[in-house]
């Protein structure tokens, strides 16, 4: 790949110096305040606006941070961490973001990752400012897109109102749960997607937003965010959204939902086609650790404590080349959030995994059906990832499978239908919801504690060897899975498919 390589002047006084010494100054000042501008970027005369993410250099340094007391709420690990990473972003990015401001340029500064997101800048003005500005800058690249991509949907007719416990609800033991007490009261939830009908049955009274139901009131500030359209309430213009949502917390009345009594909130980060700008993705994971109101401005302070505990995705990338969410995932693990990511349904091909759900730390699942069959389009790992960053990649990934086929949620259509979807979309807040569970009786939890559980109760002996065998895409070694058996965990099911009720008892006894 070509690069763009600036040249800066080496600004010193250098009298005495011969003109060698000078020379080789400058060139060693240039390399060292060069950043990479990638294919793509035109700094040309001519080169109109564009989009553009702008690297800055320095890692987060999360680990530099102190250890945060296990006892402390997570509302207060979040404002830690924001503090610390706020602080961090400021002092390595003050010269781009003046340089921003002085030529009146749209941007937003993240201080989740060291980028700032430029929009609609002509190629004179982005050169000028990585003149300026380029010993701060890494690397300069267009603004990329990530595709949610779904398997083909075999029906998806709405349902008529139902109280009926759905079979995968009961198959993942979450009303055995409940019955011990485990319904996700006190814990905060979140999906970053495509939008949710927040008026549905199922949903509107555990909606954080809702004041009164019965009177309409309701107030969406810090519980609903649209990048791609600025709507100011919820909406989802495809379903997909809506139906992940009910799996996490659809009500007990419904049948749909595995946390129940968890209330959730959610960012819209996918427009109509289903692509997410890295923006627009990383003003989501922000956003879902410190909300900001409907109308913030980009660089306003979030408000940490009303983030969330758990959050569910059901998208990832399937090309990864620079594990762009690597500080993000470190932050939520850091802040006491428990990320859980869809594996993607590439599948059955091995190393089909995307990220980040083959990141370390986060929990990633992958699809079964109504007989705990393995889904064909079920992505198998090991992961591949392996980018340098804040996180090491998990080769072990999926870590938990859960139900995935024809899995019914509220429709996005009206406010008492329902809809079936298939995928790893769905499989994950099954997985997300269950977490909700076990915080909701052990809320200083880690994620770590909260994975622990999972695994360890993880059922396997339902799972039937697929006609690949577990094998198909190697086991893993004793030093990725030291306590694992003959089969589990493996690189298709992980620990096995998820048992909330078992995973409750678990944690009584932990």
């Amino acid at each position: 790949q070509e690069e763009y390589m600036t040249t800066l002047p080496c600004q010193h006084n250098m009298p005495a110096l011969t003109f060698v010494l000078a020379a080789m100054c400058v060139s060693v000042c240039a390399a060292a305040a060069s950043p990479r501008v990638l294919p793509g970027v035109d700094l040309s005369e001519n080169a109109g606006p564009q989009s553009i993410m702008l690297v800055v250099k320095g890692e987060m340094g999360l680990d530099e941070m102190a250890p945060l007391d296990d006892t402390l709420p997570r509302s207060l690990k979040r404002e830690a961490v924001y503090s610390f990473l706020t602080d961090r972003a400021e002092r390595g990015q003050k010269c781009a973001r003046a340089a921003l401001r002085k030529r009146n340029v749209e941007f937003q500064a993240f201080w989740i990752t060291n980028a700032i997101s430029v929009r609609e800048v002509a190629g004179p003005v982005l050169r000028d400012i990585i003149t300026e500005c380029g010993y701060e800058i890494e690397e300069v690249r267009q603004m990329g897109y990530l595709k949610r991509r779904i398997p083909p949907q075999d029906s998806m007719r709405p349902q008529p109102v139902s109280s009926k416990l759905q079979w995968n609800i009961e198959k993942v033991g979450a009303d055995k749960a409940w019955a011990d007490g485990h319904d996700g009261t006190g814990v905060v939830v979140a999906t970053l997607d495509g939008g949710v009908r927040y008026t549905h049955d199922a949903l509107i009274n555990n909606y954080r937003g809702t004041v009164d139901a019965d009177k309409g009131k309701f107030e969406h500030d810090y519980n609903w965010k649209d990048w791609p359209y600025k709507n100011k309430e919820p909406l989802d213009s495809d379903g997909h959204g809506t139906n992940v949502q009910g799996i996490l917390s659809g009500s007990k009345e419904s049948g749909v939902g595995v946390a129940p009594g968890a209330k959730w909130i959610s960012g819209k980060i996918f427009n109509y086609a289903g692509y997410s700008s890295n923006e627009w993705t990383l003003s989501g994971v922000q956003w879902a650790m410190c909300p900001t109101p409907l109308a913030s401005r980009y660089e306003q302070s979030g408000n940490c404590s009303l983030g969330a505990d758990v959050v569910s995705c059901s998208w990832g990338e399937d090309d990864a080349t620079t594990g762009f969410l690597k500080d993000a995932m470190a932050a939520w693990l850091k802040a006491g959030m428990v990320p859980v990511f869809a594996v993607g349904n590439a599948g059955p091909h091995c190393g089909t995994v995307v990220s980040p759900a083959d990141y370390a730390g986060v929990l990633s699942v992958g699809a079964t059906d109504k007989h705990d069959e393995m889904v064909e389009f079920s992505s198998r790992g090991p992961g591949a990832n392996g980018t340098k960053g804040a996180l090491p990649y998990d080769p072990l990934t999926p870590n938990l499978v859960a139900p995935g086929l024809m899995i019914q949620g509220p429709s996005h259509k009206s406010d008492d239908g329902y809809t079936g979807f298939s995928g790893t979309s769905q499989a994950a807040p099954h997985v997300a919801g269950a977490a909700a569970l076990l915080l909701s009786a052990h809320p200083s939890w880690s994620p770590h504690q909260v994975a622990e559980a999972l695994y360890a109760t993880a059922a396997t002996a339902s799972l039937p060897v697929p006609d690949s065998g577990w094998d198909k895409c190697g086991m893993p070694d004793a030093a990725l899975a030291p306590n694992a058996s003959a089969t589990f965990p493996n690189f298709i099911a992980g620990y096995g498919r998820l048992d909330a009720a078992s995973a409750a008892a678990y944690s009584k006894a932990h």
